[in-house]
This record gives C-alpha cells, structure tokens and sequence, in this order.
C-alpha cells in the first residue's frame, strides 16, 4: 500500500476518498479475511464513515473509548 499524504483538515468525506483511493484496493487483494483497525476519532466514527465501512463489507475493530483509568501504565 502506497504511504497517503494529508495536506488538509481531514473530514468524514476526505477520509472516505483516501480510504477509497488507497485502503480498499489494498483490502481487495488480500486473500484472508481482515479487520481494519482506526481509533475513535470522530472522523473515523461517525455515521457516514462508519455507514461506507459498513457497506462496502469492511470489518472494523470494535475500539473502546481512551481512559486514563484504563491505561495500565499509569501509576498513580
């Protein structure tokens, strides 16, 4: 997969158009089942990113929300 260069603010449509141009070709070739992996961003969330994901039969792991209750390497 070719390294994708962001020159502007990225939105919900952008990401879906670099998703698009360079992720799903790259999806397409794999000959194993996948699961795409992003964080919780809200451009990565949202209901028109997610929707698109959804029907183009892309698995997405299932993130949880960051905590800093949750990070083991914090000591307090």
């Amino acid at each position: 997969m070719e390294l994708q260069f962001i020159t502007t603010t990225e939105t919900s449509s952008s990401y879906i158009q670099t998703f698009q141009k360079a992720i799903v070709p790259f999806f397409q070739n794999l000959r194993h089942s996948h699961v795409f992996q992003q964080d919780n961003a809200s451009i990565h969330t949202s209901k028109e990113a997610m929707g698109w994901l959804t029907s183009k039969g892309i698995n997405v792991l299932d993130w949880p929300a960051y905590s800093s209750d949750l990070n083991p390497i914090e000591n307090r």
